[in-house]
Protein backbone atom coordinates (compact mmCIF):
# COMPACT_ATOMS: atom_id res chain seq x y z
CA UNK A 1 0.00 0.00 0.00
CA UNK A 2 2.83 2.51 0.75
CA UNK A 3 4.63 1.78 -2.83
CA UNK A 4 1.37 2.89 -4.13
CA UNK A 5 0.78 5.92 -1.95
CA UNK A 6 4.20 6.98 -3.29
CA UNK A 7 3.25 6.31 -7.23
CA UNK A 8 -0.05 7.75 -6.63
CA UNK A 9 1.38 11.30 -4.63
CA UNK A 10 4.20 11.89 -7.64
CA UNK A 11 1.08 12.35 -9.44
CA UNK A 12 0.16 14.99 -7.28
CA UNK A 13 -2.17 13.65 -5.28
CA UNK A 14 -2.13 14.07 -1.51
CA UNK A 15 -2.71 10.77 -0.16
CA UNK A 16 -1.45 8.69 3.53
CA UNK A 17 0.28 5.69 3.63
CA UNK A 18 -2.85 4.40 3.43
CA UNK A 19 -4.35 5.89 -0.32
CA UNK A 20 -6.50 8.32 1.98
CA UNK A 21 -6.70 11.93 0.78
CA UNK A 22 -5.65 13.68 3.61
CA UNK A 23 -7.53 16.57 5.27
CA UNK A 24 -4.14 18.47 6.29
CA UNK A 25 -3.83 19.84 2.50
CA UNK A 26 -7.66 21.71 2.84
CA UNK A 27 -6.50 24.30 5.45
CA UNK A 28 -6.38 26.98 2.60
CA UNK A 29 -9.21 26.06 1.23
CA UNK A 30 -11.57 25.02 4.26
CA UNK A 31 -9.88 26.79 7.07
CA UNK A 32 -7.79 24.72 10.21
CA UNK A 33 -11.10 25.34 12.25
CA UNK A 34 -13.62 22.99 10.49
CA UNK A 35 -10.64 20.74 9.80
CA UNK A 36 -10.49 20.47 13.44
CA UNK A 37 -14.13 20.33 14.19
CA UNK A 38 -14.37 17.36 11.15
CA UNK A 39 -11.31 15.86 13.43
CA UNK A 40 -13.11 15.66 16.63
CA UNK A 41 -16.20 14.30 14.89
CA UNK A 42 -13.48 11.56 13.91
CA UNK A 43 -12.20 10.69 17.07
CA UNK A 44 -16.09 10.88 18.51
CA UNK A 45 -17.03 8.29 16.20
CA UNK A 46 -14.16 5.92 16.55
CA UNK A 47 -14.57 5.92 20.29
CA UNK A 48 -18.31 6.13 20.81
CA UNK A 49 -19.51 3.88 17.89
CA UNK A 50 -17.08 2.20 15.90
CA UNK A 51 -15.21 0.95 19.02
CA UNK A 52 -18.35 -0.79 20.80
CA UNK A 53 -19.03 -2.59 17.66
CA UNK A 54 -15.82 -4.13 17.22
CA UNK A 55 -16.43 -6.43 20.10
CA UNK A 56 -18.85 -8.03 18.09
CA UNK A 57 -17.48 -10.71 16.33
CA UNK A 58 -20.06 -10.75 13.41
CA UNK A 59 -19.02 -7.13 12.81
CA UNK A 60 -15.01 -7.85 13.05
CA UNK A 61 -16.02 -10.46 10.38
CA UNK A 62 -18.00 -7.50 8.04
CA UNK A 63 -15.41 -5.15 8.77
CA UNK A 64 -12.16 -6.91 8.16
CA UNK A 65 -14.21 -7.67 4.43
CA UNK A 66 -14.94 -4.79 3.71
CA UNK A 67 -11.23 -2.80 4.71
CA UNK A 68 -9.58 -5.97 2.90
CA UNK A 69 -11.97 -5.00 -0.74
CA UNK A 70 -11.40 -1.41 -0.02
CA UNK A 71 -7.89 -1.49 -0.05
CA UNK A 72 -7.50 -4.81 -2.38
CA UNK A 73 -9.62 -2.48 -4.75
CA UNK A 74 -8.02 0.62 -4.98
CA UNK A 75 -4.66 -1.18 -5.65
CA UNK A 76 -5.92 -2.74 -8.20
CA UNK A 77 -7.61 0.21 -9.83
CA UNK A 78 -4.31 2.10 -9.23
CA UNK A 79 -1.79 -0.32 -10.66
CA UNK A 80 -3.74 -3.78 -12.65
CA UNK A 81 -7.06 -2.44 -14.42
CA UNK A 82 -7.62 -0.66 -17.32
CA UNK A 83 -4.14 0.86 -18.32
CA UNK A 84 -4.22 2.76 -15.53
CA UNK A 85 -7.25 4.82 -16.64
CA UNK A 86 -8.85 5.08 -13.23
CA UNK A 87 -7.15 6.95 -10.58
CA UNK A 88 -8.97 5.48 -7.17
CA UNK A 89 -8.28 7.44 -4.04
CA UNK A 90 -9.52 6.52 -0.41
CA UNK A 91 -11.51 8.93 1.09
CA UNK A 92 -10.31 10.71 4.62
CA UNK A 93 -12.03 9.00 7.38
CA UNK A 94 -14.21 12.31 7.44
CA UNK A 95 -16.11 11.40 4.52
CA UNK A 96 -15.88 7.66 5.30
CA UNK A 97 -17.88 7.63 8.52
CA UNK A 98 -19.85 10.78 7.70
CA UNK A 99 -20.87 10.58 3.72
CA UNK A 100 -20.30 7.13 4.01
CA UNK A 101 -18.31 7.28 0.24
CA UNK A 102 -14.86 4.98 0.51
CA UNK A 103 -13.39 6.20 -2.69
CA UNK A 104 -13.38 8.73 -4.85
CA UNK A 105 -12.64 7.52 -8.32
CA UNK A 106 -11.20 10.06 -11.51
CA UNK A 107 -11.15 8.96 -15.34
CA UNK A 108 -7.42 10.47 -16.91
CA UNK A 109 -8.71 11.36 -19.84
CA UNK A 110 -11.90 13.33 -18.81
CA UNK A 111 -11.66 14.76 -15.54
CA UNK A 112 -15.02 13.01 -14.56
CA UNK A 113 -14.98 11.92 -10.97
CA UNK A 114 -17.45 9.71 -9.41
CA UNK A 115 -17.93 8.09 -5.60
CA UNK A 116 -17.84 4.74 -4.97
CA UNK A 117 -19.05 2.06 -1.95
CA UNK A 118 -17.67 -1.26 -1.27
CA UNK A 119 -19.61 -4.07 -0.11
CA UNK A 120 -19.09 -7.79 0.43
CA UNK A 121 -23.03 -8.50 0.08
CA UNK A 122 -25.23 -8.97 -2.75
CA UNK A 123 -25.31 -5.82 -4.70
CA UNK A 124 -28.99 -6.15 -5.33
CA UNK A 125 -30.28 -6.46 -1.70
CA UNK A 126 -27.59 -3.09 -1.62
CA UNK A 127 -29.99 -1.43 -4.62
CA UNK A 128 -32.97 -2.52 -2.30
CA UNK A 129 -32.05 -0.03 0.66
CA UNK A 130 -34.04 3.37 -0.17
CA UNK A 131 -30.88 5.42 2.15
CA UNK A 132 -28.84 3.61 -1.17
CA UNK A 133 -31.12 4.40 -3.93
CA UNK A 134 -31.74 8.16 -2.61
CA UNK A 135 -28.06 8.64 -2.72
CA UNK A 136 -27.29 7.05 -6.04
CA UNK A 137 -31.21 9.20 -7.52
CA UNK A 138 -29.46 12.67 -5.63
CA UNK A 139 -25.80 12.01 -6.02
CA UNK A 140 -23.51 12.16 -2.39
CA UNK A 141 -20.88 14.45 -0.99
CA UNK A 142 -17.42 14.27 -0.50
CA UNK A 143 -16.42 17.32 1.60
CA UNK A 144 -12.48 16.39 1.08
CA UNK A 145 -12.42 15.96 -2.23
CA UNK A 146 -9.75 16.62 -5.48
CA UNK A 147 -9.74 16.89 -9.11
CA UNK A 148 -7.70 16.18 -11.94
CA UNK A 149 -7.12 18.34 -14.88
CA UNK A 150 -6.00 16.17 -17.98
CA UNK A 151 -4.51 18.89 -20.01
CA UNK A 152 -2.62 20.73 -17.36
CA UNK A 153 -2.15 17.06 -15.21
CA UNK A 154 -2.93 19.23 -11.99
CA UNK A 155 -5.04 18.76 -9.10
CA UNK A 156 -7.29 21.29 -6.98
CA UNK A 157 -8.89 20.52 -4.18
CA UNK A 158 -12.92 20.68 -4.17
CA UNK A 159 -16.49 19.68 -2.15
CA UNK A 160 -18.50 17.56 -4.26
CA UNK A 161 -21.95 17.64 -3.33
CA UNK A 162 -23.30 15.56 -6.81
CA UNK A 163 -21.42 13.13 -7.21
CA UNK A 164 -22.67 9.51 -9.19
CA UNK A 165 -22.48 6.85 -6.88
CA UNK A 166 -21.30 3.79 -7.69
CA UNK A 167 -21.48 0.04 -5.55
CA UNK A 168 -18.62 -2.03 -5.69
CA UNK A 169 -19.74 -5.66 -4.50
CA UNK A 170 -17.75 -8.79 -4.28
CA UNK A 171 -18.73 -11.79 -2.58
CA UNK A 172 -16.01 -13.34 0.22
CA UNK A 173 -14.61 -15.83 -2.17
CA UNK A 174 -14.79 -13.38 -5.17
CA UNK A 175 -12.43 -11.26 -2.41
CA UNK A 176 -10.36 -13.78 -1.55
CA UNK A 177 -9.21 -14.61 -4.87
CA UNK A 178 -8.60 -11.25 -5.78
CA UNK A 179 -6.41 -10.63 -2.77
CA UNK A 180 -4.81 -13.84 -3.73
CA UNK A 181 -3.82 -11.95 -7.24
CA UNK A 182 -3.03 -8.99 -5.83
CA UNK A 183 -0.07 -10.78 -3.61
CA UNK A 184 1.16 -13.07 -6.47
CA UNK A 185 0.59 -10.98 -9.73
CA UNK A 186 -2.27 -11.18 -12.16
CA UNK A 187 -2.44 -13.39 -15.18
CA UNK A 188 -3.35 -12.16 -18.32
CA UNK A 189 -6.35 -14.09 -18.31
CA UNK A 190 -7.29 -13.40 -14.43
CA UNK A 191 -7.01 -9.69 -15.10
CA UNK A 192 -9.26 -9.70 -18.10
CA UNK A 193 -12.03 -11.63 -16.31
CA UNK A 194 -11.77 -8.97 -13.24
CA UNK A 195 -12.26 -6.00 -15.85
CA UNK A 196 -15.12 -7.59 -17.50
CA UNK A 197 -16.63 -8.24 -14.50
CA UNK A 198 -16.19 -4.57 -12.79
CA UNK A 199 -17.09 -3.31 -16.81
CA UNK A 200 -20.17 -4.97 -16.85
CA UNK A 201 -21.24 -3.87 -13.27
CA UNK A 202 -20.35 -0.19 -13.37
CA UNK A 203 -22.18 -0.13 -16.85
CA UNK A 204 -25.04 -1.96 -15.83
CA UNK A 205 -25.40 0.17 -12.91
CA UNK A 206 -24.71 3.73 -15.08
CA UNK A 207 -27.76 2.89 -17.24
CA UNK A 208 -29.82 2.19 -14.16
CA UNK A 209 -29.12 5.02 -12.03
CA UNK A 210 -29.57 7.41 -15.40
CA UNK A 211 -33.22 5.98 -15.89
CA UNK A 212 -33.77 7.10 -12.12
CA UNK A 213 -32.06 10.11 -11.38
CA UNK A 214 -32.91 13.91 -12.02
CA UNK A 215 -31.53 15.50 -15.02
CA UNK A 216 -27.95 16.57 -13.83
CA UNK A 217 -27.52 13.59 -11.73
CA UNK A 218 -28.52 11.65 -15.44
CA UNK A 219 -25.97 13.35 -17.13
CA UNK A 220 -23.44 12.56 -14.77
CA UNK A 221 -24.24 8.90 -14.93
CA UNK A 222 -24.48 9.26 -18.78
CA UNK A 223 -21.45 10.40 -18.45
CA UNK A 224 -19.72 7.59 -16.57
CA UNK A 225 -21.58 4.76 -18.30
CA UNK A 226 -19.31 6.64 -21.66
CA UNK A 227 -16.25 6.06 -19.49
CA UNK A 228 -17.12 2.36 -18.60
CA UNK A 229 -18.25 1.08 -21.90
CA UNK A 230 -14.53 2.95 -23.95
CA UNK A 231 -12.80 1.00 -20.99
CA UNK A 232 -9.94 -1.67 -22.52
Amino acid sequence: MREQAEVIRKDGFDVDDDLRISPTQFKDFLGDGTIKHDNNAVAQLEGNVFKPKEEDPNHKVSHKGGEFLEMAKTIMFNRDLFNQRLIALRTCKYDDYVNDVDEVIIDRQTGQAMAAIDTTTDLSSKLRNSKVLSRVANGCRVKYGLTFNPHTKSVGKITYNKLPLFIISLSPDQLADLVKQLVNGFSDDGRKDVEIFLQKSLSSQSNQAASMAGENMKNAYLKAGAIFNSLE
